[in-house]
């Protein structure tokens, strides 16, 4: 392990609730809303699958726990990409300063 960086091992369900008790959780989901009509919140979570979609059960317990489902853009992203446009998202304030 480095400084700063720890590694667990749990389940979905016990990272979920982990980490979201702190956090607003947005789910990156295409048929979200669109980013740019909502305004960035106070200590996001996003949260995204790989290229394998959710279990029902994965799916089951985010709709849960998200406050919000947004999507990216007007076409699918792999996962590396939408990372780095969410975070432009959060660094220009929702993509309204450069």
């Amino acid at each position: 392990a480095s400084p700063g960086v720890s590694l667990y091992r749990m389940g979905f369900a016990e990272t979920l609730d982990r980490v979201a008790a702190d956090a607003h959780v947005v789910q990156l989901h295409e048929d979200g809303d669109p980013v740019v009509d909502v305004e960035p919140p106070e200590n996001p979570l996003f949260v995204l699958s790989d290229h394998h979609d959710f279990t029902e059960e994965e799916a089951t317990l985010l709709d849960g726990a998200a406050d919000e489902r947004v999507r990216l853009g007007p076409e699918r992203l792999h996962a590396d990409h939408a990372v780095t446009v969410a975070h432009n998202f959060l660094d220009t304030d929702g993509f309204t300063r450069y």
